[in-house]
């Protein structure tokens, strides 16, 4: 039973949009879908997400098919988990570094929360999956 995250080879910088699309293979109930600053420097690879301090903001199941949490704002909910909880559904995830903005689509529909007032720096995708969770990306895009 461990964590473990995977970083992005691409390094984000402004003034570009960044746009992932992920696919569920196998749900676990456990993941985390966000950007690291690369001033981290890979802090968390052989642990999750938010396990330090410097932790950006993020998109997660943390146990629940139901319940989604939207860390760096304090959003929790429902959040368009019933539309990300099953093999074939797919978030998509868009990093905005002319605003410095993160926010998050599941099943082709916004979750309603921005993670605002990112620091102004550049950034790595992150997912950290826990266990048997997989994960495929299909799509990636910037302008």
């Amino acid at each position: 039973n461990t964590w473990n995250s995977v970083y992005g080879k691409v390094l984000c910088k402004a003034p570009y949009t960044y746009h992932w699309r992920f696919k569920i293979k196998a749900f676990a109930i456990y993941f985390m879908f966000g950007v690291a600053k690369e001033s981290d420097n890979y802090s968390v690879v052989n642990n999750y997400l938010g396990a330090t301090k410097q932790a950006m903001g993020y998109y997660a199941a943390n146990g629940s098919a139901k319940t989604a949490h939207v860390y760096h704002t304090g959003a929790e909910g429902e959040l368009g988990m019933q539309r990300f909880n099953k093999a074939g559904c797919v978030l998509d995830m868009y990093l905005d570094l002319t605003n410095y903005t993160l926010n998050f689509k599941t099943g082709g529909q916004d979750t309603g929360v921005t993670i605002n007032e990112l620091p102004r720096e550049d950034y790595r995708m992150i997912v950290s999956l826990y266990n048997k969770q997989q994960i495929e990306l299909v799509a990636f895009d910037y302008h």
